[in-house]
C-alpha cells in the first residue's frame, strides 16, 4: 500500500510573504487568531506499480490546519502537512481493517 499525498492549485486570497508563486496555502483570521490551512488530495494506491493519478482517481480531500507562523517557510509547512495527512489516513485504513475482521 502507498499513500500519496498531492497538494492541488486552488483559487483564494493569498497571503504569502516566505513563498510567492505558492499557491496552495490560504492564510485565514478568526478575530484574533491567524491559522495557515493547506488543501490535500490523498491518494491509497494498492498496487505496487505505479499509478498514475487523476483528479477523477478516487481519493480523499483533507485540510491540514495549523496556527500561523510567518517565520514558517512553505516547504516546512508542507512537510507537516504531507505527514499528517500520511498518518491520518493510515489511521482510518487500519480502523477500515479493523471493523471488517470484526464482522461476522
Amino acid at each position: 500500500m502507498k499513500i500519496i499525498v498531492n497538494f492541488p492549485k486552488v483559487n483564494s486570497r493569498l497571503e504569502l510573504k516566505n513563498n510567492d508563486g505558492m499557491k496552495q496555502q490560504s492564510i485565514l483570521s478568526f478575530s484574533s487568531k491567524r491559522v495557515a490551512t493547506l488543501e490535500a488530495d490523498v491518494y491509497v494506491c494498492l498496487q505496487k506499480e505505479d499509478e498514475v493519478l487523476f483528479y477523477e482517481t478516487p481519493h480523499v480531500k483533507l485540510f491540514y490546519v495549523e496556527d500561523y507562523d510567518e517565520r514558517s517557510t512553505f516547504s516546512d509547512f508542507e512537510l507537516r502537512a504531507t505527514e499528517w495527512a500520511k498518518s491520518k489516513s493510515l489511521e482510518f485504513v487500519n480502523h477500515i481493517n479493523k471493523v471488517q475482521s470484526l464482522a461476522p
